[in-house]
């Protein structure tokens, strides 16, 4: 969905000419050709210019998809995370992205339209591309905001990626640390420098609260994965 003009009479405001036996002519201050002539008027013997009031058009609001409140046939169990609503109907799973945005473990009090659209989407062209290399849940999405796929044990660790020293790696070498998710980090480097060669940094990924810092030797020592 777009925005667009709540009236014709907004749209018209915005334009800075009109059309005159197929020519333009230019307002605002602006000289004027009317018949491929320039023309200005003139009071008193002063050159005088004509501004028309410019307004700007109303946008009507965009509609986010804040939360769902589905009882779809055979639904077993329902769960909202903190960005997504998750229908358990027996052994398959319809998990909805919604506009809502999480950040800092607090989910905002204004969502962003279509945010949930560009997310799922994202994640379903991963899954698809990669589901050749290692199976995984999807089945399919029938909607831009919904996949549906099998119900599986996860693996509650998230792999990040970081190229450069950014973010909560910028906020930790500020503290003094040089170590981050066990990998070690050099001396001498600034925000938003790039690293010599990109880390992965894991975290835990928690059902509430925060995920948190873990190293590939924790993440076995835990038994969160196996060797």
């Amino acid at each position: 969905m777009c925005p667009y003009f709540h009236t014709n009479e907004d749209m018209g405001t915005l334009l800075f000419g009109i059309k005159v036996n197929g020519q333009w002519s230019k307002v605002n201050g602006q000289r004027s050709k009317v018949n491929g002539q320039r023309s200005r008027s003139k009071v008193n013997g002063q050159k005088s210019t004509v501004k028309s009031q410019q307004s700007f058009p109303t946008f009507a609001p965009m509609n986010a998809l804040r939360e769902t409140n589905f009882q779809l046939p055979g639904q077993t169990a329902f769960y909202r995370g903190k960005v997504r609503d998750v229908y358990s109907l027996g052994e398959r799973l319809v998990m909805i992205a919604s506009d809502r945005i999480s950040a800092f473990d607090h989910i905002l009090p204004r969502a962003i339209p279509h945010k949930g659209a560009v997310l799922n989407q994202i994640a379903t062209f991963a899954l698809q591309s990669t589901s050749d290399i290692c199976p995984n849940w999807l089945i399919s999405s029938p909607d831009p905001n919904v996949a549906i796929g099998w119900r599986c044990e996860p693996v509650r660790v998230e792999m990040v990626i970081r190229g450069y020293l950014v973010g909560h790696a910028a906020r930790t070498y500020a503290s003094g640390l040089r170590t981050l998710c066990g990998v070690t980090l050099p001396e001498g480097l600034r925000e938003s420098d790039p690293f010599p060669a990109p880390i992965i940094t894991p975290t835990t990924k928690a059902e509430e609260g925060h995920d948190e810092d873990i190293s590939k030797e924790e993440i076995l020592a835990h038994g969160v994965v196996s060797a």
